[in-house]
């Protein structure tokens, strides 16, 4: 398991091309999922240390900020690579990706409450986690171990 993570945030970080099983994708699926959400928890309480750097001492907040940045930013293409590569092995183009991702968009602001958003913008993600890809070759390459 954490060879597949380990693999993914190295090797396949920027790989688009070929194939992903329900397993890699599910690790790295619920790993995002965690880091976005220490993520988040950190951005909260550096969000106050932020504001508080602002009045005290400007030049202060921006290395945080940046920092905040950086980690969500950094932790973004694996889970668009990952999300990719499972397209690929139901034989779907890679653009897919967007019409998922406006969909998550379009629910979270829709619903516009965290839970709700969430469990309904994360439906496409859940069957793409669930459903076996095709089983022989496509397009895409050879069906994963």
């Amino acid at each position: 398991m954490i060879k597949i993570l380990y693999d993914s945030l190295t090797k396949k970080y920027f790989q688009f091309s070929g194939r992903a099983n329900r397993r890699e994708y599910w690790i790295v699926f619920l790993s995002g999922i965690f880091l976005f959400w220490v993520i988040s928890l950190l951005s909260l309480y550096y969000y106050n240390l932020i504001v508080n750097l602002i009045i005290i001492n400007p030049y202060l907040a921006w290395p945080t900020a940046c920092l905040i940045l950086f980690l969500v930013f950094g932790a973004m293409p694996p889970f668009v690579t990952i999300t990719v590569r499972r397209l690929h092995d139901f034989n779907f183009n890679g653009w897919w990706f967007l019409i998922i991702s406006l969909f998550d968009i379009w629910t979270n602001d829709f619903f516009n409450n965290i839970t709700g958003g969430f469990i309904i913008a994360n439906i496409p993600h859940f069957i793409l986690g669930i459903v076996k890809g095709t089983p022989a070759a496509n397009k895409y390459g050879e069906p994963p171990l």
